[in-house]
């Protein structure tokens, strides 16, 4: 029976016997320093209060916009309430009209 390996190891074949692991001096294409980190996180902050900014004035103009659509429906159900009760009026004139000259003809 042939015993599996469970773990891979790291090939230590290219470092020296007597290095302390360390590299040397840092290479800045690699690496960046301190002052660099906080000045690309300050732009990157900077430039996301603007997008923020920029997000919130659009979202103010989408409800703007969806406040008139609200309105509109508003006076469009107001519109067509009235017409019903003008239509009811209407009908009930109507057929009050018609009994009356129903009547009238009946007893003429």
């Amino acid at each position: 029976m042939e015993n599996k390996r469970i773990a891979k190891f790291p090939d230590m074949s290219g470092i020296r016997e007597d290095s302390n692991g360390g590299d040397g001096p840092m290479n800045p294409q690699k690496y960046v320093t301190q002052e660099e980190l906080k000045e690309v996180k300050d732009e990157l902050s900077y430039k996301l209060d603007l997008l923020e900014a920029h997000l919130d004035t659009k979202f103010e103009t989408v409800n703007t916009k969806f406040e008139k659509v609200n309105t509109s429906f508003a006076n469009v159900e107001t519109k067509i309430a009235n017409s019903k009760n003008t239509s009811v009026v209407w009908f009930i004139g109507t057929s009050l009209a018609i009994i009356g000259v129903l009547v009238g003809l009946h007893f003429f």
